[in-house]
């Protein structure tokens, strides 16, 4: 029995002592970590002048993985260069990173990945020739990896208008000059968060500060294309227009096209005058998501439009619209039932 209480007594001994204070046992090394930005959005060339895969800035942070997500490290890098973090070997940690965030974005005050998840960004913090981008993973490292790449996606998407044809069904429609005069989003919702979309709820309880060109409304500083194209009957319009716009998550289901404003889908509108009146062509994108690009192959106007961005869709418009994710190349097509 002494035996025992001796062999009990030496461990309770060895356990009340740190492993650092055992002869023979050093503590182990922390290891340099070489942390690149990847993924599809960082090689995206777009449109001239678009920024769309452009990085100017970015940020990672290194978190434990308690409940709590305490940040461990992080660094910074004024260019798309790599960022040198040192962690210990072997412990698993979360990763995130933000690129092109704004300058009112201050990478020294994150303490909790909760945090950084929940950090607001609006459409305007991608003025500047560079959109936002947000990445997350979980990973472990060695002195065996000393590199490793993080891969981050837009928190914005994209609205495209491709090509443009007129085909009046109605002989006295078709008559008439047509000349389209301007291209624009309606109804942009402005919020979101670096680590998700706003939800729908969250889209529908809004207020008017938190919409662009409401009812096609541009105002002051709101996005707008004007254009001056006259068109003949079974003519095309094939430049280009694209728009970045945050993510409106409101579905169909809840749309309205009433005359009073309440938040309502995203629209892509095409404006014209047509003989003595202007008139309007309207695409509704629904349940819009980050990192996508909505792309209006072609959009053929065929009878009379709107008299204004939200009236009701009669059946004017035939559209093909794809959605394309990621490096917003390869599309995978939408129901044609989805838009207008």
């Amino acid at each position: 029995m002494g035996s025992i209480a001796a062999v009990l007594a030496a461990a309770l001994l060895v356990s009340s002592c740190g492993a650092d204070s055992l002869p023979g046992i050093p503590e182990a090394e922390p290891v340099s970590v070489r942390l690149s930005l990847g993924g599809t959005a960082t090689r995206a060339s777009g449109e001239a002048g678009s920024g769309e895969g452009r990085v100017a800035r970015w940020a990672v942070f290194v978190f434990d993985r308690s409940a709590s997500g305490t940040l461990v490290t992080a660094g910074t890098s004024a260019s798309d260069g790599p960022v040198t973090v040192s962690v210990a070997p072997g412990v698993e940690y979360d990763i995130a990173a933000v690129a092109n965030y704004p300058q009112s974005f201050d990478p020294a005050s994150v303490t909790s990945l909760g945090e950084l998840r929940g950090t607001a960004s609006v459409l305007p913090d991608n003025s500047g020739g560079a959109l936002v981008m947000y990445g997350s993973a979980r990973a472990a490292f060695t002195a065996s990896s000393p590199s490793w790449e993080i891969a981050v996606s837009r928190l914005a998407c994209k609205i495209v208008l491709g090509t443009v044809t007129l085909s009046m069904a109605d002989p006295y429609l078709a008559s008439q000059p047509f000349r389209l005069t301007a291209v624009f989003p309606s109804n942009v919702y402005l919020p979101g968060t670096l680590g998700a979309d706003h939800t729908a709820a969250e889209a529908l309880a809004s207020g008017e500060s938190s919409w662009m060109n409401r009812m096609g409304d541009a105002g002051s500083g709101g996005l707008r294309d004007e254009v001056d194209i006259p068109l003949n009957q079974g003519g095309s319009y094939t430049s280009p227009h694209h728009f970045h716009v945050y993510p409106n998550p409101i579905p169909s289901a809840s749309d309205t096209r009433a005359d009073s404003w309440s938040p309502r889908c995203t629209r892509l509108v095409l404006q014209a005058r047509v003989g003595d009146m202007t008139r309007y062509y309207a695409v509704t994108i629904p349940a819009m998501e980050r990192d996508h690009s909505y792309v209006i192959r072609t959009l053929t106007v065929k009878g009379p439009g709107s008299p204004t961005p939200e009236g009701a869709d009669d059946g004017s418009v035939d559209v093909v619209l794809d959605t394309e994710t990621g490096d917003w190349d390869g599309p995978v097509t939408v129901s044609e039932s989805d838009a207008g």
